[in-house]
């Protein structure tokens, strides 16, 4: 067997319980719309404050800061989750975005929305994210 050792840790994987909008046959944890573990809210001020004293930086590897998601009829998301809860995106004017109009330019610099159903993305494999909120 090959002896693997830890360097610095640079990502905290936390998964929040096994209650999401979706049920992935992909998913680690088998999550689903039947889940019944949620964690609370002491155990995510744990979290907050172990990032806080260990330096853990996660922002910067959300993959919706850097990747848009496209609905079958064009619509443009900030990820998947976005997709399936029908958050799409709009420019300047409220006019919603499509892949025909894409500037992408116009996007750099803008809020992501978020919602609760980010947390799903806390574990560092939401369906197509990769990414942590934390």
């Amino acid at each position: 067997m090959i002896q693997l050792k830890r360097l610095k840790n640079e990502r905290l994987q936390v998964n929040v319980g096994d209650l999401c909008n979706l049920q992935c046959s992909h998913c680690h944890i088998g999550a689903s719309p039947n889940g019944k573990n949620i964690m609370s809210k002491k155990v995510i001020d744990d979290i907050l404050v172990c990032l806080k004293n260990n330096k853990i930086q996660t922002l910067d590897s959300v993959m919706c800061r850097t990747f848009l998601s496209v609905g079958y009829d064009g619509r443009l998301y900030d990820c998947d989750f976005n997709l399936a809860c029908g958050y799409f995106l709009k420019d300047n004017y409220g006019n919603e975005l499509n892949i025909k109009n894409l500037d992408l330019d116009e996007l750099e610099g803008k809020e992501i929305i978020t919602g609760g159903h980010c947390l799903a993305c806390m574990a560092g494999s939401g369906s197509s994210c990769s990414g942590s909120l934390t």
